[in-house]
This record gives C-alpha cells, structure tokens and sequence, in this order.
C-alpha cells in the first residue's frame, strides 16, 4: 500500500511496514527507502518525508530545504534576511530582496 513497503513475497496490507522517513513508497516497494523512482525515492531538495509518505511534502513558502533525505518541517530553513523565499518546495532562495 501506498506508504507501505512489503518486505517479503505474500505480505498482508495489513502488515506492510512503514516507509522509512526521508524516502517516500508509492505502491509495490520492496524496500524501506526504495530509489527507483517508481515505487518510491529519496525526499528531493525543496520538500520532506515523515515516515509512511506517500510523496514529497513541499517546503512551505518562506522556507527553503537544498538537501536530499530530510524527513521533518523543521529541516526546512527560514529564508536568510536579506533574500526571499517566494515559492512552495524551494531548494534554495529564490533571489536578494
């Protein structure tokens, strides 16, 4: 299930084991923190995953995140003073004020 890996032939829903965070698992993923891109992959830059994501969580605007693999809100940064953050699931600033 989406969230879910199962680890083993024949796993249950039921007892499909949480995504591990900083990856998410779309559906049909084998393992904890898959990076096929089709059954899931590694959080990109500009977002985060808690365990069991189904896809990236953007970083809110006036935030920015420039690493793979972050798994909470607070890994996303407040913008710098003296720049702005203007968009959703920015991996960098978005300019100078």
């Amino acid at each position: 299930p989406p969230g879910k890996y199962c680890p083993t032939i024949g796993t249950s829903a039921e007892s499909a084991l949480p995504c591990t965070p900083g990856y998410y698992c779309i559906r049909g993923a084998i393992q904890r923190d898959p990076v096929d891109g089709v059954t899931g992959a590694i959080c990109p830059p500009g977002a985060y995953c808690p365990e069991n994501s189904t896809s990236p969580t953007l970083c809110p605007i006036g935030t920015y995140n420039p690493y793979r693999g972050m798994h909470s809100l607070k890994e996303c940064r407040l913008c710098p003073a003296g720049s702005y953050c203007g968009d959703l699931g920015q991996a960098n600033t978005t300019g100078l004020c």
